[in-house]
């Protein structure tokens, strides 16, 4: 009851503003279009315009006037006046006299301001994606095998550093908890190449030994080291469910693959070789020709290849993981620094090298969820010159 009370005075007063709004509406748009030349266009149109509010009921040229009269008090938002504004929608826009731009009614900016008062975040990377093609593999019996997920293992048996006795000479790992360009938990570059020497191509690779549970790698594995702060796997993110049906199958853990994805193509599936190599995880041609319809970079066949290959690498060395990443990219036993270096057969393949800071760059960078590139860690970068 005192709310009708209180509307009839604002119901006269307005009827009388919204009069006046319109004409002066109507008169500064006719000035407008006359300024450009377009004054019988100007008079057609206001005409229209007053014959269309005159047959507009009373009732919404009084709230139109109720509504701008209400803008930017606190009654405008909430309440009974509040319901009102959302009830009867939105005025048309009118001209802004001091800049002559349109502007959005009053509602519309509060409907902004409702959807936009958060400040849009960049979203989380997802692990696993519906368009990434995926697959199920399965056992000798037929029954699909489990993927792998890693755990909250930290490598190593929950060491900071490895803990090996291999040596190279007289020299042990050498790790530290921190990477740095040399070194890191895994072992010292010069330990992790034991063997290559710029200044003397009598001596070749002998790769220490240590095994997969030996090796130092992120805490939380590879799903953990996606979401972190500046993770260098974050283009890796909708691969993550690929990557762990292929561990499963092949028993070789969800990061390596990751980390060899990173290295060799930074996650990238369209990328070619400078020696041919294809897709993703940089297979060689030999390993293409039962690729689906000849694609070798078919995601599911590029990382199932890959990972067969380092898994049957992985057996064939007796499980010593520092000579599998090795042979994956195409080191072995006894190469020397010359042999490392060859630009490819005819010499023209810059590509064609040994990265010999491929070892560090894997091990104390990509499995530690740090950027083996930035810095560029490793001290021999013969692939430098490359372009």
């Amino acid at each position: 009851m005192w709310r009708g009370v209180l509307l009839l005075p604002l119901l006269l007063l307005s009827e009388t503003l919204a009069t006046a709004d319109h004409r002066l509406t109507g008169l500064e748009r006719s000035r407008e279009h006359s300024r450009h030349g377009s004054n019988n266009e100007a008079k057609a149109q206001q005409a229209s315009s007053e014959s269309t509010t005159s047959t507009s009921s009373p009732l919404s040229r009084w709230w139109s006037t109720v509504d701008n009269l209400l803008e930017g008090t606190s009654l405008a938002e909430t309440g009974f006046f509040g319901d009102l504004r959302l009830a009867f929608g939105s005025n048309t826009p009118l001209y802004n006299i001091n800049n002559r731009r349109r502007s959005l009614h009053p509602r519309d900016q509060q409907v902004l301001k409702t959807k936009c008062h958060v400040r849009p975040t960049t979203p989380e990377p997802t692990t696993g994606s519906g368009d990434v093609p995926n697959y199920t593999p399965t056992g000798s019996d037929g029954r699909p095998l489990p993927t792998q997920s890693i755990g909250d293992g930290h490598g190593g048996g929950g060491s900071e550093i490895i803990a090996v006795t291999s040596m190279c000479g007289n020299m042990g790992p050498g790790a530290t908890v921190a990477t740095n360009m040399s070194t890191g938990p895994n072992g010292q570059f010069a330990w992790l190449t034991c063997g290559i020497d710029p200044n003397d191509n009598s001596k070749g690779w002998q790769p220490p030994f240590a095994t997969v549970e030996q090796i130092i790698t992120y805490q939380g594995g590879l799903r953990q080291a996606v979401l972190s702060d500046q993770s260098p796997y974050r283009p890796c993110a909708k691969y993550v469910e690929l990557f762990e049906t292929a561990a499963g199958e092949f028993g070789v853990p969800a990061l390596y693959i990751a980390a060899f994805a990173l290295q060799e193509s930074g996650c990238n599936p369209d990328i070619d070789g400078g020696g041919g190599e294809q897709g993703m995880m940089q297979i060689s041609p030999e390993k293409c020709a039962d690729a689906p319809d000849g694609n070798c970079k078919d995601v599911v066949y590029n990382v199932r290849t890959a990972v067969k290959y380092f898994a049957d690498q992985l057996r064939s060395v007796g499980n010593n993981t520092i000579e599998a990443v090795g042979n994956y990219n195409g080191w072995y036993r006894g190469m020397n620094y010359g042999n490392a270096t060859t630009w490819g057969i005819n010499g023209d393949c810059c590509r064609c090298q040994r990265n010999l800071s491929y070892l560090q760059q894997f091990f104390n960078g990509w499995l530690q969820n740090i950027d083996a590139w930035n810095p560029w860690l490793g001290t021999i970068h013969n692939t430098d010159i490359c372009t």
